[in-house]
């Protein structure tokens, strides 16, 4: 018996049909159909364009139920949706694309419901919808997956088409359309030209470093890319990805399949992560941002929000805080690249807080690693050549410097590292880049990364008597690419150690123990609000050089220069590398007040610190002179001449002795005379020098005889 309310009842509307009237009807607040429109460029483009980029919260809107059934079964509604897609383009395209054409919906910007981080995908996640961000720290490369094999029979000569649904591959079960019923595997052969094919890649995403709490290792998950999607990011890269997560065997062993699987990731769309930080900033807050860069103490308050719990440094904040803005990085027409990354090092007395200022930095950084020179190596900062476990191949994975890609990358104990992993920084700090040759891998990979470093002296504490290049277990060729370089160093003196007593006895005694008057030490921005506030500057803010900042940035150095022009006994003060660091420094400073414009006072704050710098790491207190040349070169001009002049006066003294050699007894005795003036003790350590260079050579007898034109 049918019942009355059963008369006008439909059956239920196919999800394909769902999807087409979404795809055909959605409109934007200003009447716009929005998936129409695309599915024109679509159609104008079908040779390129295959996706059909779906946002996700649109869906919701349109049918929520629609978008909870998508989510709690994938596999079958994302068929639906392509198969949607592919109709409103064959309608669009007046069948010019055919219903059996390939094309596919690709959804993006899942609601946060949705979303899940790598550290909590669980069991009950199998088979549905999410979305999950990471940074892709490996990628295969892409190979053709079979999904319709085309087999011949060797005996009749049959062809088999077999549609291939596991992971292993189908043969025809038996031949039955030649009639000679073969059913032997090793009868069959696979026929590559009239199989079908579509592209495959794995990849590999692991947990943010500003995710990790402390002392866990991060997770990762392994995907699977396939069709139009894939090789579409690199290593490095930081990734959304949207897809089903799906289990897969571990590994197969004599006795069968265990039963413990790994999770792998069946991705529907992948995007870059960068598109989702603005989503982090609302409103309120960039009214907020505004309203804060406006304060005409806002370089103040930044400095002082910088570890507050580390008395004084105020130079070494401000320095801080520029590397953390950056510069403005700019590409000419000629495809040259002018870095906006500025490198800071922090060097000196242990107990100084260096590590504490850094610490603070990646902290602060919108995007930041935290790593120890001890414990790192050339590899694992830069990249790593390893086999993959999938397909035996060998793949590149990305290190430290490489993840933190327009970020921030904070390196302790820099002065431990050994010498050949240093080196592999050389080309990150300057050209910002890693170049790979390895294993037949030959890859190219971004590298726009602020270091911000700190080292400790060669003998435990700085020595104000030797150069900061023999102070330090540093090359010169990497020391000359930092921007700015700070000497920190511990000197008693009662004032400030009282200062510095008071505050530190401050930041652990309670608020309602403090003397009447007293303040608690509190940063004057939060530092959850001060994140967003480098965030928002970082990507929202270009300052352009004025005229008058750039006359006065050329004043600074021509003023520098100018003792030195025609005159070649003059030292070197400044080159055209701290030129081009003046002007990132610049940005940084405007940048710090949301400035669209470098202005003159910006240029004055930062030629104090970089004059501040120059003085603490390249002042030849001998002549009371700047000399780049000990930064550059290892060695300042006032020693280069010494070591010439020294040189100089043995080749003399081996000539009048009919080159024969010269004792060291001699060689002091005529050096302490002008024009050397040398002290005993200055002559061994230049004779060494000499020796070092190869431009001495020491007998067995004790005697030095000098390669003749070894200069």
């Amino acid at each position: 018996m049918v019942m009355p309310d059963d008369l006008g009842a439909t059956a239920p509307q196919d999800p394909a049909a769902k999807f087409e009237d979404f795809l055909r009807l959605f409109e934007d607040p200003v009447g716009t159909f929005v998936y129409l429109n695309k599915a024109k460029y679509i159609v104008a483009d079908s040779e390129k364009t295959r996706s059909l980029a779906v946002d996700f919260t649109h869906l919701m809107r349109h049918d929520p139920q629609l978008a909870k059934d998508l989510h709690e079964n994938p596999t079958e509604y994302v068929k639906k949706a392509n198969q949607a897609a592919v109709n409103v383009l064959h309608e669009q395209s007046n069948g010019a694309i055919k219903l059996t054409d390939e094309y596919f919906v690709r959804f993006s910007n899942v609601p946060s419901s949705y979303c899940l981080k790598l550290r909590k995908i669980r069991s009950n996640h199998m088979e549905k919808l999410f979305a999950v961000s990471g940074s892709l720290i490996r990628a295969t490369n892409v190979r053709p997956e079979i999904t319709t094999a085309s087999f011949e029979c060797k005996l009749c000569g049959a062809q088999h088409d077999i549609e291939q649904l596991d992971d292993e591959l189908s043969y025809p079960a038996v031949c039955n359309i030649g009639g000679c019923k073969n059913s032997k595997k090793s009868d069959f052969r696979l026929i590559g030209k009239t199989s079908r094919f579509i592209d495959w890649q794995q990849i590999r995403i692991q947990e943010m470093p500003e995710e990790l709490s402390a002392g866990n290792v991060p997770r990762y998950l392994d995907a699977l890319l396939l069709h139009d999607i894939v090789d579409t990011f690199r290593p490095g890269d930081r990734v959304t990805l949207v897809g089903t997560i799906k289990i897969a065997p571990i590994k197969k062993n004599s006795q069968g399949q265990g039963r413990v699987f790994m999770q792998l990731m069946h991705v529907n769309s992948i995007y870059s992560e960068e598109e989702t930080h603005s989503e982090e900033i609302t409103e309120e807050d960039e009214e907020k941002i505004k309203l804060l860069a406006k304060d005409p103490f806002i370089h103040t308050k930044i400095i002082r929000s910088i570890s507050p719990g580390l008395y004084g440094m105020e130079m070494e904040k401000l320095a801080t805080a520029l590397s953390l803005f950056g510069g403005v990085h700019k590409v000419r027409g000629s495809g040259h690249n002018m870095r906006g990354d500025i490198h800071m090092l922090l060097m000196g007395d242990p107990g100084t807080g260096k590590s504490q200022l850094i610490k603070a930095a990646a902290k602060l950084a919108p995007r930041a690693i935290y790593t120890s020179g001890q414990g790192s190596t050339a590899a694992g900062l830069t990249a790593a050549v390893l086999r993959d476990e999938t397909t035996g191949n060998m793949v590149l994975e990305a290190g430290a410097l490489v993840l933190a890609d327009n970020g921030v990358a904070a390196i302790d104990e820099f002065d431990k590292m050994k010498t050949t992993d240093r080196v592999a920084i050389h080309e990150a700090m300057e050209q910002q880049s890693i170049s790979i040759s390895k294993a037949g891998i030959v890859a190219n990979l971004n590298c726009r990364t602020t270091i911000i470093a700190a080292a400790n002296p060669k003998m435990g504490r700085y020595d104000d008597n030797l150069t900061i290049t023999e102070n330090i277990n540093l090359q010169p060729t990497i020391l000359s690419r930092f921007d700015l370089i700070f000497i920190v160093r511990d000197r008693p003196d009662e004032k400030s150690d009282g200062m510095v007593a008071d505050h530190i006895l401050k930041l652990h005694m309670p608020e309602d123990k403090l003397a009447p008057g007293e303040e608690a030490i509190e940063a004057p921005i939060e530092a959850t609000f001060l994140k967003k506030y480098m965030r928002y500057a970082r990507a929202e803010c270009e300052p352009q050089m004025t005229a008058e900042a750039s006359a006065k940035i050329k004043e600074f150095y021509i003023k520098l220069r100018k003792p030195a022009q025609g005159d070649k006994e003059m030292p070197i003060p400044i080159v055209a590398r701290t030129l081009e660091g003046l002007i990132r420094l610049s940005e940084a400073h405007a940048k710090m007040a949301l400035r669209k414009e470098v202005l003159v006072q910006d240029v004055e704050a930062v030629i104090r610190v970089q004059e501040e710098s120059m003085k603490q790491v390249s002042w030849d207190a001998e002549r009371q002179q700047f000399d780049v040349d000990g930064l550059q070169l290892g060695r300042g001009h006032s020693k280069r001449e010494r070591l010439t002049k020294l040189y100089s006066l043995i080749k003399n003294l081996q000539e009048e002795g009919h080159d024969e050699p010269v004792d060291m007894k001699s060689i002091v005795e005529r050096a302490g005379f002008a024009p050397l003036n040398l002290k005993e003790d200055e002559v061994t350590a230049l004779v060494e020098q000499l020796k070092k260079e190869a431009m001495v050579v020491e007998k067995k007898n004790g005697k030095f005889l000098v390669v003749k034109d070894a200069k």
